[in-house]
């Protein structure tokens, strides 16, 4: 051994290697693809169908969902209080029969 080469460290390589990279462009798109890998295209949006086992509400559904509910509650999601919309099903209670029908339709 070559007494100028003891306690020199190793020459680390500049690049990493990696199987089938010889130059730095082929690490370059090794590693671009790797860690990037091209993205599956998105899936088609499709229209909505009626689900086939959707019922269609009826009034007792409704009256029982609004007696369960406390009129001093928080509001729905919407902001409405539950005391109103009680307010408006004992007023015109087919109006709730109407509004979310179609939502079930479709599951």
């Amino acid at each position: 051994m070559d007494p100028k080469e003891v306690g020199r460290p190793t020459k680390i390589p500049r690049f990493p290697s990696l199987p089938g990279a010889s130059d730095w462009i082929s690490i370059y798109k090794a590693l671009l693809d790797h860690f990037f890998p091209a993205k599956e295209p998105p899936l088609s949006r499709g229209r909505l169908s009626r689900h086939p086992t959707a019922k269609p509400l009826v009034k007792e559904e409704i009256a029982h969902a609004l007696s369960k509910s406390s009129p001093s509650s928080d509001p729905t999601p919407n902001g409405v209080l539950y005391s109103v919309w009680k307010k408006v099903t004992s007023v015109t209670p087919d109006i709730l029969l109407h509004l979310p029908s179609p939502l079930v339709g479709f599951g």
